[in-house]
């Protein structure tokens, strides 16, 4: 149903007033680099064209908005929905715009002796911004900017510790949390869980690194793809470590008659947290069971890290534990959840789908996740095979066969995987000083 014009305008004031505000703010920002900051180097130079472009795209686009605004409001019904599209079209092209010169500006007082309080101001709600839209790396890049030049802004630190933390930037994460501690003798009950894990997960990373790095440079592991609307995240799939595992799952997405991972929604989705899937049915009861989880496996796992991926490690007896298809996707480090969860492969596109999937879940005021009645579950329609061994095929291991074996019966269907502990850090909360 097509919005009244008269309504539409209405509510596309609201949506946009954040960018009319912020454009009409800039036209305030003067660079008289030269004169004001008393200071010139390349990269301060560099950084200062770099922020003059973007605020004059910026500005160009704020100016057709404006012009667009004005047609629209006097046209003539049979041309509302043209402008209408092309008012959309252009505040996109704004926020873009918008969010490039943020960054640019970031760079300028990155390299800033002595910083110009208008581009201070400006930056002001940047760390958060990006936050809020799961840039993690962006926030953190905002946030060093500011700090540089002011002291006791602990929403801010806030902000940027936690950023620094989910994007895998721990030695930065730590630093700043040490500075907190210094200045106030202790942290926030908000980022204890942050600081408990840390230094470990820091040292983990530098291992992490130079795994990845040899992985880059052979150019050689599997990969699948979750097939979706707005495109496909793919994930690198560990075989070296877990050959067993991967077969399994390379079989699976191979699947051409009668396939298990075909129209399946993301059936827990907690933001900036996890996101599960790997279901039949869109409550998470329907899995099966991908491989019997060994000691030899836990020898060698992977840290979970922002980007990871991994397999949901059921306990079935006393004796047997296994990996099932709740396949689980890490927006952030959740070193809590390394028992239950078997890191088999990382995403190497499309991580910024994981980060917009509908939310289906929330943490209640007794740190659990409660369902959301009305949300509906963002989906996949397949999953396929993205990348394999030249001339490598796949068959089915039944866990507890031996490597070699024949494809055997179906795999087993099993309950429903654990959505895992919750948060470490609340999002929703931001301390005082």
């Amino acid at each position: 149903m097509q919005l009244g014009k008269r309504k539409w305008i209405t509510q596309m004031r609201f949506r946009n007033s954040h960018l009319i505000i912020a454009c009409i703010a800039i036209t305030l920002v003067s660079l008289t680099h030269s004169s004001v900051f008393g200071q010139v180097n390349d990269k301060y130079e560099a950084a200062a064209l770099r922020y003059e472009k973007s605020l004059e795209a910026w500005r160009g686009v704020y100016v057709d908005i404006i012009k667009a605004y004005s047609e629209f409001q006097v046209c003539e019904k049979e041309d509302s929905e043209e402008l209408k599209e092309k008012f959309l079209a252009l505040t996109a092209r704004g926020d873009v715009l918008a969010d490039e010169t943020m960054l640019a500006a970031a760079d300028l007082l990155e390299n800033s002796v002595t910083p110009d309080p208008d581009l201070l101001l400006f930056l002001k709600t940047a760390p958060l911004k990006f936050y809020e839209a799961h840039r993690y790396g962006d926030s953190v890049k905002a946030g060093r900017a500011i700090l540089k030049h002011t002291e006791d802004n602990y929403e801010l630190l806030y902000d940027t510790v936690r950023s620094a933390f989910f994007s895998n930037q721990f030695d930065y994460s730590g630093e700043l949390m040490e500075e907190w501690r210094a200045n106030e003798g202790k942290l926030p009950p908000q980022l204890q869980g942050i600081y408990t894990s840390q230094k470990a997960l820091a040292e983990d990373w530098k291992k992490e690194t130079v795994l990845r790095e040899k992985e880059v440079e052979k150019d050689h592991l599997p990969r699948i793809a979750f097939e979706m609307e707005d495109g496909n995240v793919v994930v690198e799939l560990f075989e070296d470590q877990f050959p067993v595992v991967v077969n399994n799952l390379m079989w699976l997405a191979s699947q051409e008659e009668n396939p298990f991972f075909v129209d399946q929604a993301f059936f827990f989705v907690l933001e900036h947290q996890l996101a599960m899937t790997g279901s039949r049915t869109d409550d998470g009861k329907e899995i099966i069971f991908v491989s019997n989880a060994t000691a030899e496996q836990k020898k060698r796992a992977r840290q979970i890290f922002r980007g990871s991926f991994g397999l949901n490690v059921r306990q079935l007896s006393a004796t047997q534990t296994v990996l099932s298809t709740g396949c689980q996707f890490f927006p952030i480090p959740r070193p809590d959840m390394a028992d239950s969860t078997l890191v088999v492969g990382r995403v190497v596109e499309g991580m910024d789908l994981i980060d917009n999937l509908q939310k289906t879940h929330e943490i209640n005021e007794s740190g659990e996740a409660t369902p959301l009645e009305e949300a509906i579950p963002s989906r996949f329609t397949r999953v396929s095979v993205n990348r394999k061994p030249e001339g490598k095929e796949y068959e089915f291991i039944q866990p507890g066969t031996p490597r070699n074996t024949n494809q055997g019966p179906a795999p087993q269907a099993g309950p429903a995987p654990q959505a895992g502990p919750a948060p470490q850090a609340d999002p929703a909360k931001s301390p005082g000083k």
